[in-house]
């Protein structure tokens, strides 16, 4: 496999499919030829969107400081519904502590083409796998929606599994979106 420094790249998505817009990738197949010749330019910055990357950022660092009193109960009970599902994954697995492996949270992995080429990457918010050919997925969806695809339609979740099972030679992937949405009301 290609390693890949992505500090020396301009996108740390090197430009290729990402499992966070693929859906749009999916509904427009032409989307990447697209976009390579447009220059990189920032995504909005709106007030959720800065929320939803300090809550990501803090569950990647395992660390809820600098979060205001709401955003650290998101962070708490995210924390608390990871660590039940990744108890009921293990029991219903019979996965022991030899057995388990975490990933690092906010892992940009890969897929290669049959030639070895980079095609498509995705982070997974948090992920395990084990010896016994199991693995888990778990992305956090932490503020405001209105509606939220199924995860069987997630083509977002279905990429990241399929990295994982990639990466890992695994052939069973649970994915949960772990959706601890605050809905706005009206």
């Amino acid at each position: 496999r290609q390693s890949v420094d992505n500090s020396m790249q301009d996108s740390e998505r090197l430009n290729l499919p990402s499992a966070s817009a693929f859906s749009l990738d999916v509904l427009c197949p032409g989307r990447q030829q697209l976009l390579a010749p447009l220059p990189n330019s920032p995504e909005p910055v709106d007030e959720f969107a800065e929320r939803g990357k300090n809550l990501h950022s803090a569950w990647e660092r395992n660390d809820p400081s600098g979060l205001d009193s709401e955003d650290t109960g998101i962070y708490e009970r995210g924390v608390k519904l990871k660590q039940e599902v990744l108890s009921l994954w293990r029991q219903t697995f019979n996965i022991t502590d030899e057995q388990l492996h975490e990933g690092k949270n906010e892992t940009r992995l890969w897929i290669h083409d049959n030639a070895g080429k980079l095609s498509a990457s995705g982070q997974a918010d948090c992920h395990w796998y084990s010896d016994t050919g199991h693995a888990l997925c778990i992305d956090y969806k932490s503020l405001y929606a209105t509606s939220l695809v199924p995860s069987e339609l997630n083509w977002q979740a279905r990429l990241l599994v399929v990295l994982i099972a990639r990466e890992y030679d695994v052939k069973h992937v649970r994915f949960l979106e772990n959706s601890m949405i605050q809905y706005r009301r009206w």
